[in-house]
C-alpha cells in the first residue's frame, strides 16, 4: 500500500526541485527588490539647489547667499 516506486521517488523529487527552484527565484527577488530601495532611499536625501541671481553660487533652497559685495 505504502510501497516506493519509481513514479512516486521522481515525483518526490520533481516537488522537491520545484519547490527548492522557487525559494532560489523569491530569494533573488527579494535582494534585488531590497538593493533598489536602498538605492532609491541614498537618492530621496537630495536637496533642492538655487541658483544665486548675484554671485552664482549654488545654496539649498530656502538660505539665503551669504555673498560677499
Amino acid at each position: 500500500m505504502f510501497g516506493l516506486s519509481l513514479a512516486k521517488i521522481l515525483l518526490l523529487a520533481a516537488v522537491i526541485g520545484a519547490v527548492w527552484y522557487g525559494l532560489r527565484a523569491y530569494r533573488a527577488w527579494d535582494a534585488k527588490r531590497l538593493a533598489e530601495e536602498k538605492r532609491r532611499d541614498l537618492r530621496s536625501g537630495a536637496e533642492t539647489m538655487v541658483k544665486c541671481a548675484v554671485c552664482g553660487a549654488y545654496n539649498p533652497a530656502g538660505v539665503t547667499c551669504t555673498h560677499r559685495s
